[in-house]
């Protein structure tokens, strides 16, 4: 609020501010951005336009370094810090809607052992890791999307989808008879977990 109050001081907060404000994953700079925006956008305008986020943040503090301007620039400077290997495996993760776990990231993005490449994006800050499972921060993997779009041929990405349907598809078969009897509550639990790439 403080930073919005800095553009317009009439801000009293609105009903979508934690909504922005979860959908930039907390970053600050985002967050600073994003304030800035409602010099000129209502804060409904601004939650609705974060779909294309490095569009709408284009426009930082001239006077900070420039990979501190905008949030593009901020990601691109860490994603050119990444090696091979770990800019492939995230280009991969967008294929997941939700958080994985090893077991998945191995069989979806076909990484035999993705446990070090994991470690080092968590330690990077491309990904969360909670409970055994990662996540993608959103403007992270709206970032890398656009890589794989790029990177991957259509063969891969249908490949990569494929797999990803595969595996799913294969959970939920795995579930359907532990959800009959008293074992359910495990499989209920693991489903609610995956339910964001369950549904997609």
């Amino acid at each position: 609020l403080e930073r919005a109050r800095a553009v317009r001081p009439d801000f009293a907060g609105h009903a979508c501010v934690p909504d922005v404000c979860r959908a930039l994953d907390g970053l600050p700079l985002a967050i600073e951005l994003a304030a800035a925006r409602l010099r000129t956008l209502e804060p409904e305008e601004l939650a609705a336009g974060l779909d294309d986020r490095f569009r709408l943040l284009s426009r930082g503090d001239r006077t900070k370094a420039p990979r501190h301007r905008t949030l593009r620039a901020v990601v691109e400077w860490s994603w050119d810090l990444l090696d091979a290997g770990e800019r492939e495996l995230a280009e991969r993760l967008t294929v997941f809607a939700g958080s994985a776990t090893v077991r998945a990231v191995r069989e979806v993005c076909g990484t035999p052992d993705p446990e070090e490449l994991l470690a080092s994006l968590v330690e990077k800050s491309f990904l969360e890791v909670t409970g055994g499972r990662y996540r993608m921060l959103e403007t992270i993997r709206a970032f890398a999307a656009e890589h794989a779009a790029r990177d991957l041929n259509t063969d891969g990405a249908d490949a990569l989808c494929d797999a990803h349907a595969a595996y799913f598809l294969r959970l939920a078969e795995r579930a359907q008879p532990g959800l009959r009897g008293g074992g359910q509550l495990p499989w209920l639990a693991r489903l609610a977990a995956d339910r964001a790439d369950l549904d997609a």
